[in-house]
């Protein structure tokens, strides 16, 4: 999340920062252009880089937060009757889907008109 910025010069010095992150940066003559043109964006800009070492510090000796693979479970009434009732949803459609299988596969085929077993090659 990027923080809100105030006016429109605090969002290019946050532009610089971010960019300065970046290994491959080489717009040097550029930062060092706009940091000249007002003595404002030397201030502001050195105040942000400030406060972003020192977030960055506070993180750094912070031991990332352990996350779940699975969320909580809600083991609350209403929770376990959606839950059994999902699972009855899943049967019925997997009744449905072997009904439908053995109708096509086995029913079906029986109702064909007779085909005979053989076919004679005709005598000459």
């Amino acid at each position: 999340m990027y923080p809100i910025p105030a006016n429109t010069r605090e969002e290019i010095a946050l532009g610089w920062i971010m960019r300065l992150q970046d290994p491959a940066f080489d717009r040097w003559p550029e930062l060092s252009e706009w940091l000249a043109e007002d003595e404002e964006n030397s201030i502001l800009f050195d105040r942000l880089c400030i406060a972003d070492r020192a977030v960055a510090d506070e993180l750094r000796g912070t031991p990332a937060p352990r996350r779940r693979v699975w969320p909580e479970r809600d083991d609350t009434p209403a929770a376990r009757a959606h839950r059994s009732s999902e699972r009855a949803w899943i049967a019925a459609a997997a009744l449905v889907l072997i009904a439908t299988l053995l109708f096509v596969l086995v029913v079906l085929p029986s109702l064909r008109p007779g085909q005979p077993d053989s076919v004679a090659a005709p005598r000459h």
